[in-house]
C-alpha cells in the first residue's frame, strides 16, 4: 500500500486547488495589472490593482501578488483579500472598509477625507506596519471588541486623525508599538483590549465631549510587554485607565482639562456601560505619575 506523508498530502491539495482555480469561470490564472472603476471585482489573481481617481471599488476574495494603490476614490472595500506587497490608500472621499483580509507588507491608510468611517476590522493580518493617519472620517474602527481586531507584525499607528465621533483601537494583536497620539475627536478616544508586545503611547489626543462614564478616552484591558505612557492629553471627560497589564513602566503626567489639571483617573472597580467590570493596573515594573483627585 503506498502510503503519503503529511508534506505530500498538503502539496498535492495545494496542486489540486490551483488546478481547479484555473478551471473557474469567472477567475483569472493572468498576472496582469487591473483598473478597479466603480466595480466589485469577486475573485482572480492579480499582478497589481489600481483604483483611480473618481472611482469606487469592491474587492472580494482577490489575490493580489504585489501592490493595491487607491487614490483620490470615492470609496474602498476589501473582504477576504490577499496582497503580497504594500497597500496605499489616499485621498479618499468614501467608506474605507478593510475586513478578513491578509497584507504580507504595510497598510497605509493616509490623507483621507471621508464623509462616512474607516473601518479596519474583522481579523485581518498585516506582515508590516498599519498605519492611519492625518485622515478625517465620522468614525474609526482599528479592531473592534465586536467585529475582531488585526494581527500586525509590526507597529500600530493611529495618528493625527480627525473624528465627528470617535477613535476606537481596539482588540488588536501587535508585535510592536501602538501609538495613538495626536487626534481630535468629538466624543472618545480608546484603546482597549490589546495585547502588546512593544508599548501604548496614548499621547497629545484631543477630545470635547463631556458624557461620563467609562466608554470616553480609555485606556483599558490591555496586556503590554513594555510601557504604556499616557501624556498631554486634553480632554473634557475624564481619561479611564484601568484592568492594563503592564510589563515595564506606567507612566503619565500633564494631561490637561478646563482647570488645567490632570484627568487621568485610576478607578477600581470601574463598571462599563455592557456591564463589563475593569479592575485596577497590574504594574509590574515601574510607576510614574501624576493621578488627578478621584473626588
Amino acid at each position: 500500500m503506498m502510503s503519503f506523508s503529511t508534506n505530500q498530502h498538503q502539496s498535492t491539495a495545494a496542486l489540486l486547488l490551483a488546478s481547479t482555480l484555473i478551471l473557474l469561470p469567472g477567475v483569472s490564472s493572468a498576472h496582469g495589472d487591473r483598473v478597479c472603476a466603480n466595480e466589485t471585482i469577486s475573485g482572480g489573481v492579480f499582478k497589481n490593482i489600481r483604483i483611480d481617481a473618481g472611482a469606487s471599488c469592491t474587492l472580494e476574495n482577490v489575490i493580489v501578488k504585489d501592490r493595491i494603490n487607491a487614490v483620490n476614490t470615492t470609496g474602498v472595500e476589501m473582504f477576504g483579500v490577499t496582497v503580497g506587497k504594500e497597500v496605499h490608500i489616499t485621498g479618499s472621499t468614501g467608506d474605507v472598509d478593510i475586513r478578513g483580509s491578509t497584507f504580507r507588507s504595510k497598510l497605509e491608510i493616509t490623507n483621507n477625507y471621508v464623509d462616512g468611517d474607516i473601518n479596519v476590522v474583522g481579523n485581518n493580518s498585516i506582515g508590516g506596519d498599519l498605519v492611519v493617519r492625518n485622515n478625517s472620517a465620522v468614525g474609526f474602527l482599528i479592531g473592534s471588541r465586536v467585529s475582531g481586531g488585526n494581527q500586525v507584525r509590526g507597529k500600530l499607528q493611529v495618528e493625527r486623525n480627525q473624528a465627528k465621533y470617535f477613535i476606537a483601537a481596539n482588540n488588536n494583536l501587535v508585535w510592536g508599538d501602538i501609538r495613538v497620539s495626536r487626534n481630535d475627536a468629538g466624543e472618545d478616544i480608546s484603546a482597549w483590549q490589546n495585547n502588546v508586545q512593544g508599548s501604548i503611547h496614548y499621547e497629545s489626543n484631543k477630545s470635547s465631549d463631556d458624557v461620563w462614564p467609562q466608554f470616553f478616552n480609555s485606556v483599558l484591558l490591555n496586556n503590554v510587554g513594555k510601557k504604556v505612557i499616557i501624556k498631554k492629553n486634553t480632554t473634557i471627560a475624564p481619561i479611564v485607565a484601568a484592568g492594563n497589564i503592564v510589563g515595564d513602566k506606567f507612566e503619565c503626567g500633564s494631561n490637561m482639562g478646563p482647570n488645567q489639571e490632570s484627568l487621568l483617573i485610576d478607578r477600581s472597580p470601574v463598571e462599563l456601560e455592557d456591564g463589563t467590570k475593569v479592575g485596577e493596573n497590574v504594574i509590574l515594573g515601574k510607576v510614574k505619575c501624576e493621578f488627578a483627585d478621584d473626588e
